[in-house]
């Protein structure tokens, strides 16, 4: 998430160079999934926070080197995400209000071929203990499908769930 200029991280190049070709493509979005703990950070009543590169508290579209490029289509996910989060699985999220993306050392301004890309800081607690988490993960799948790639057909793969754990247990 950070680069450190000093820091000497063994496989960070090719990981670059490998993101770097992966966004070679016209259209092309990279889409980063930070899992945060929040345990050395204030509690906020927010989940999922979305940062595009600005500063904190600045959640338009206005802001210098910004992640993103295609201003309507990041609102449409954006937007689209919200709504799912907030409706389907009662999750709070927030557009660059608690946190600053605007930072050099974001990987994200160290790629040469990014155009658009945006950063999902998401609240570990709020997805790894929600018994839903597979389906939450699907839905979030098929926003960013729908939103940036409709395109493409991919393979519907039919996720199945089972009660686990103590649930529905009797001694």
């Amino acid at each position: 998430y950070y680069l450190q200029a000093t820091q000497d991280i063994p496989g960070l190049q090719e990981i670059m160079d490998d993101l770097n070709h992966l966004l070679d493509r016209e259209g092309a979005w990279s889409i980063t999934i930070l899992a945060a703990a929040g345990a050395q950070e204030p509690s906020y009543p927010e989940q999922v926070h979305i940062g595009y590169g600005g500063k904190k508290g600045d959640s338009t579209f206005y802001g210098e080197d910004l992640f993103v490029k295609d201003f309507e289509k990041a609102d449409e996910v954006f937007s689209a995400l919200e709504k799912m989060l907030q409706n389907d699985y009662d999750i709070a999220s927030e557009r660059q209000q608690r946190y600053r993306y605007d930072n050099h050392k974001v990987y994200l301004r160290h790629l040469e071929k990014a155009e658009n890309g945006f950063i999902l800081r998401i609240a570990w607690s709020a997805f790894a203990w929600n018994p839903k988490r597979i389906q939450l993960a699907e839905s979030m799948a098929k926003i960013f499908h729908n939103c940036l790639d409709a395109d493409h057909e991919i393979d519907r793969i039919e996720l199945k769930t089972k009660d686990i754990g103590y649930k529905g247990y009797s001694a």
